[in-house]
C-alpha cells in the first residue's frame, strides 16, 4: 500500500511542478514577475489561509454525524453500531 500512494503522489509532484513551471513561463512572457515567496502569493489567493489548529468536533462534519447518530440511536434506544442488544 505504502509503495502504491508513494508512486501516486510522486506522480502528482511531478504533474504539479510541470504545470507550475508553464504557468510561470506564461506568467512570465506577459512581462509581469512571478510571485517567488509565500507571503507575495497569499494576496493572491482566493482562498484565505487559517491560522492554527481547528477545533476537532465542531469543525469536523464526520464527527457532527457520529454524534447525531448517537443520539437519534439513544432516542430511538437503538443499539451502537457493532453493539447488539441483550
Amino acid at each position: 500500500m505504502f509503495q502504491t500512494l508513494h508512486v501516486m503522489f510522486e506522480e502528482h509532484y511531478r504533474e504539479l511542478s510541470t504545470a507550475i513551471d508553464v504557468i510561470a513561463e506564461q506568467i512570465r512572457s506577459l512581462n509581469i514577475a512571478t510571485p517567488g515567496t509565500y507571503a507575495e502569493i497569499i494576496p493572491l489567493c482566493s482562498i484565505k489561509d487559517v491560522s492554527g489548529v481547528p477545533n476537532g468536533w465542531e469543525d469536523d462534519p464526520h464527527s457532527r454525524r457520529r454524534t447525531r447518530n448517537r443520539r437519534a440511536h439513544r432516542a430511538l434506544d437503538l443499539p451502537a453500531r457493532g453493539k447488539s442488544r441483550r
